[in-house]
């Protein structure tokens, strides 16, 4: 079994524990309600009761109308349900509170909708894959609530049109009109870049965290990490887990790419980077990618082509301002 596999049995496994959490819980709810509303319980028994013990009143009168049974069971349901809501308010316990709970609302915590992967399994298996990026624990402390403006300084800074402070706050607002709408955005792309220290790979974790919120898929990889990866593909062709990470790179909803420029470049990384941002250009994939290179450098450094692709398809910014990693 491919290390891909593995993943995947694994992540099943846990939701196979999750679905019996949840039936205990929902037990001991249902338990804690029946003791209070032993009227609650006999009711619970008669709605289990009413399809077979209606079916069997209508075979034995020999009565074969369909519509009078639907009609028949519907009614009973109904008039159970409302007694039982009524009692369950009374006692002061919720709906939902003798429902099944579900951790996603889309699979139902089985991992598949309609045979295909749900977002969630999708999303597990890409923090099982990339468990060194530590993207989960980055994002409790950078994130757009813990964001602040004032560490910006709100003076003149070379001669830029915005003051530091100014600009960053224009650049969050587009960020969070972004993660509101995604994936829905025009355009879809986006390219950060200033020198070290401006808060780029914060606000790349920032954007990640609110799209993640929103029930969507991300990957967030340095660009020496998404080189490494997409050139293990070519030279271990009898690998199980290179595909399984070529297919999450192309397909995620938003691909983070950090510190572009800082990966150890050759001919083949970096066709192999232009082939990624061509395909999820393609397949209308969204990318944000943050780098210290600014244009007239990016195109000193890559080819044409892909310097090419960021001017017409990506939204580019500029950050500026004092190094925030000086700043006490």
């Amino acid at each position: 079994m491919g290390r891909s596999d593995e993943r995947v049995a694994l992540a099943l496994r846990e939701y196979e524990s999750i679905r019996a959490e949840e039936a205990a819980l929902l037990a001991e709810r249902r338990e804690k309600v029946y003791n209070c509303l032993p009227r609650v319980r006999e009711i619970d028994r008669e709605l289990s009761r009413t399809a077979p013990d209606a079916i069997a009143y209508y075979l034995k009168s020999g009565e074969r109308d369909k519509d009078k049974l639907l009609t028949y069971l519907k009614s009973k349901n109904q008039s159970l349900r409302q007694e039982r809501r009524r009692l369950l308010e009374i006692g002061g316990f919720s709906d939902e509170t003798l429902e099944m709970h579900y951790r996603c609302p889309y699979c139902h915590d089985t991992g598949f909708v309609d045979g295909k992967r749900c977002r969630c399994l999708t999303q597990r298996l890409i923090q099982m894959a990339y468990e060194s990026s530590n993207l989960q624990e980055t994002l409790k402390t950078q994130n757009f609530e813990t964001f602040d403006l004032n560490r910006f300084p709100d003076t003149p800074f070379k001669g830029n049109r915005f003051t530091p402070r100014r600009n960053m706050e224009l650049i969050v607002m587009w960020m969070k009109d972004y993660a509101s709408h995604f994936p829905d955005t025009d355009p879809q792309n986006l390219y950060l870049y200033g020198a070290p220290g401006t808060g780029k790979t914060f606000l790349s974790s920032c954007l990640a965290k609110a799209v993640l919120d929103r029930g969507f898929n991300v990957l967030y990889l340095t660009a020496d990490d998404l080189c490494t990866r997409l050139e293990k593909v070519r030279f271990v062709s009898r690998s199980q887990e290179a595909p399984e990470d070529t297919a999450l790179i192309r397909s995620v909803d938003l691909l983070i790419v950090d510190d572009l420029g800082t990966e150890f470049m050759t001919q083949l990384s970096s066709s192999l980077l232009l082939g990624i941002v061509n395909s999820r250009m393609n397949d209308r994939k969204a990318t944000v990618i943050s780098s210290n290179l600014s244009i007239p450098d990016l195109t000193k450094r890559y080819s044409e082509r892909f310097t090419s692709r960021i001017q017409g398809a990506y939204q580019i910014m500029e950050l500026y301002g004092p190094d925030q990693r000086l700043i006490r």
